[in-house]
């Protein structure tokens, strides 16, 4: 029904639907008790080992705010496919010949099913990228065995997550090698509209392997849908999913397989990954319109009963713009009513009313603890803790996701 939708066209649908969706929600959030998850992908913890952040975990149950945390496995003992034992990281699980197994991740699971154990920690996943590490390690579309050995590799930590009690895999698209791997290029097939279908195939294969180790698994996209309606509506008179395709872009087909496959009690999570959202333009409820409807063009029609119903709307904060580090001219927040720190409380209640369960925080700069030892120079007292970044930050995170007390009756 909404394969059509067009942007222009549908302006004054979207700003209707924008008041039902906030007349909808009009009280504070959350509502009935109900507490929105806050989710840390910070790069002190990213960047680091499960064994190191379970030797940290009563300290990092101490931030009051957190209740899970986007985790990686570092330095994992992985073989090629030559049988060559290299070591390896999550970032690289779409590497040319990296062949992870389940004995090769193992040994992180004592650790990570420790961290759960702990409040602030009991909502984490598994952070994985699907875009190569570098243009030698692309995968073409038509490449079957490199397909399955990804295919492998994500099943295999999708085992992990489960076994863990991870939530689900929390998945970052971005390209930062500029391997093009989600476009069209000369080399995958013929034309675009056979290397679409093989783009979907290739969806349908891994996330098979992937359901198939974890029925329920929740899989938290950092982009989703949401980000190409917003990066291919810059041609007013053409509808986004026209102009992605005439750029040769392939991911919606991509996550169209996974549709295809996807079980009942999956929940797929849009992260929306924009920072320079603001409450003073209403951008988190726009953008969770766009994730809700404007994503449907780029959903096949078959699949758009099982898209609404399991989609889960989220939104992200960058909380190195609100730092005191930040200048205005790159990634800052300016003052509303004369306080930064007011301009974040305003984006956390509009973020927190627009989303379903999740909300993540990302933070590259700065500490979430003050951490003893380890490798990581994100750990550095170099980078100040958030609190002294931010005075006053704890509080404001906390404030608008605090639980509303229903009155008894004669109260």
């Amino acid at each position: 029904m909404m394969k059509n939708f067009n942007i222009r066209d549908g302006r004054c649908f979207a700003v209707a639907l924008l008041g039902v969706f906030i007349a909808s929600t009009a009280v504070a959030m959350p509502q009935n008790g109900m507490k929105k998850k806050f989710i840390g992908l910070c790069f002190d913890t990213l960047f680091n080992t499960p064994s190191n952040i379970l030797d940290h975990a009563e300290e990092l149950n101490k931030v009051p705010w957190l209740d899970g945390l986007a985790i990686g496995l570092k330095g994992v003992e992985v073989s090629t496919v030559e049988g060559k034992a290299v070591t390896s990281d999550t970032y690289r699980v779409v590497q040319q010949g990296h062949r992870w197994t389940r004995q090769s991740v193992a040994p992180q699971l004592k650790f990570c099913r420790e961290l759960v154990k702990y409040p602030a920690l009991k909502e984490s996943f598994l952070l994985v990228w699907n875009t190569p590490v570098s243009l030698r390690d692309r995968l073409f579309w038509n490449d079957d065995k490199g397909w399955r050995l990804f295919a492998e590799n994500l099943s295999t930590l999708a085992w992990f997550a489960k076994e863990s009690g991870f939530k689900g895999l929390m998945i970052d698209s971005e390209e930062y090698a500029n391997t093009r791997q989600f476009f069209y290029i000369r080399g995958d097939a013929a034309s675009y509209e056979e290397c679409a279908a093989l783009a979907r195939r290739r969806g349908q294969e891994v996330f098979s392997a992937v359901f198939k180790e974890y029925p329920d698994i929740t899989l938290f996209f950092l982009w989703l849908f949401e980000d190409m309606v917003r990066h291919n509506s810059f041609l007013g008179e053409l509808e986004p999913r026209q102009v992605a395709e005439d750029m040769g872009q392939l991911r919606h087909h991509f996550l169209n397989g996974m549709l295809d496959v996807m079980p009942p009690k999956v929940k797929i999570v849009d992260g929306a990954e924009h920072y320079l959202f603001s409450a003073r333009r209403h951008e988190w409820w726009k953008g969770s319109v766009s994730q809700f409807i404007g994503a449907t063009t780029f959903v096949d029609p078959k699949n758009l009963a099982k898209f609404r119903s399991q989609l889960s709307m989220s939104h992200g904060h960058y909380l190195d713009m609100y730092s005191i580090h930040s200048k205005p001219g790159g990634y800052y927040h300016w003052p509303v009513n004369g306080s930064r720190l007011e301009h974040l409380r305003i984006n956390l209640v509009e973020s927190l009313e627009a989303v379903d369960e999740y909300l993540w925080i990302y933070a590259e700069k700065g500490r979430l603890i003050d951490w003893k030892g380890g490798p990581s120079r994100h750990q550095s007292k170099k980078n100040d803790l958030w609190e002294t970044q931010i005075p006053g930050m704890t509080k404001t995170l906390l404030y608008p996701n605090v639980p509303i007390k229903t009155k008894k009756k004669g109260e």
